[in-house]
């Protein structure tokens, strides 16, 4: 089981604590020093503690962690914020996380933090831990074995993509979703290659789900394909107008010469609010006609 007290973040828990002023950080390494940080309790493992700092009188602080805005704390005492006991709390909380991360190496598994801060370093693409900072701001909570596991997948074909360009069905196969095929061919799946390993997922996602492939049940809440519908839908018109380029230019028609002599004949399209008409703009008139069926299989015969 993932120990309560493995940060989601705990960089940012280290930045927050440097934007308290010199004697706040001061006081509150002292503080923290002498012991007087008692019941550190995970409220919401991961992202949510409270504690209790015994300065003279005992105060009551809690500390939170926000995807988008990162760690905040508030304190029962007369400051409320910037004050010693929230420092205090935060570094016995960072000493908590420390321990949990020794204790999560003693089983031979990367902690949340180390997952998070892994997926930061990755130079594959710009943004590369796009996706598990979405996913831990959706479970908020430590991510299970299983779930770093399938992470780590998704993450390495990611990166192999961002090389080669393409996408394949052993890239699937890796992940876990058979497609019913196998091959080194590159799949058409997104219309350019996604610029983070989170639309990565979603184009992945769109593509199983289209071949009835169940993707994991731990990344349903953040897979909203609706995001990548409009590319999807504007790709899928510009491959079916250039595949009809592509046939109408293919196309080699006789050209018949005008019957009897006849001059060249203007078409044009009515739309009407209840009915559409072909017409045509004989040689030597001055308006256009809508065509009758027996002159239009006779136009059709001639050219």
């Amino acid at each position: 089981m993932d120990d309560a007290f493995e940060l989601l973040d705990p960089r940012n828990a280290q930045a927050f604590l440097k934007q308290f002023s010199a004697e706040a950080r001061r006081k509150g390494e002292a503080c923290f020093r002498r012991g007087a940080v008692q019941d550190v309790v995970p409220e919401e493992p991961g992202v949510a503690y409270s504690a209790v700092v015994k300065d003279g009188d005992h105060y009551e602080v809690d500390l939170e962690y926000d995807p988008a805005e990162g760690w905040s704390g508030s304190c029962s005492c007369p400051l409320g914020s910037d004050c010693e006991h929230i420092v205090a709390a935060m570094r016995a909380l960072l000493a908590e996380h420390s321990r949990a991360a020794v204790r999560s190496l003693s089983t031979g598994g990367p902690s949340a933090s180390a997952s998070l801060a892994a997926a930061r370093s990755r130079p594959a693409a710009s943004d590369a831990g796009e996706l598990v900072r979405r996913l831990l701001a959706a479970r908020k909570r430590p991510l299970k074995a299983e779930e770093k596991k399938f992470l780590g997948k998704v993450r390495t074909v990611y990166e192999r993509c961002c090389q080669a360009g393409r996408i394949t069905h052993w890239d699937f196969e890796e992940m876990g979703l058979r497609l019913g095929g196998y091959g080194w061919d590159a799949l058409q799946i997104w219309p350019t290659l996604p610029e983070n390993d989170y639309l990565f997922w979603l184009y992945v996602a769109n593509a199983a789900q289209q071949r009835q492939v169940q993707i994991p049940e731990f990344m349903q809440p953040i897979t909203d394909l609706s995001a990548i519908q409009n590319r999807l839908a504007r790709w899928e018109r510009e491959r079916q107008i250039q595949r009809w380029k592509e046939k109408l230019g293919s196309l080699h028609l006789p050209s018949a010469p005008p019957a009897d002599g006849q001059a060249l004949t203007d078409l044009r399209v009515l739309v009407e609010e209840k009915e559409i008409c072909l017409q045509w703009l004989r040689p030597g008139q001055t308006t256009f006609d809508t065509i009758k069926h027996a002159q239009l299989r006779q136009f059709a015969a001639n050219y």
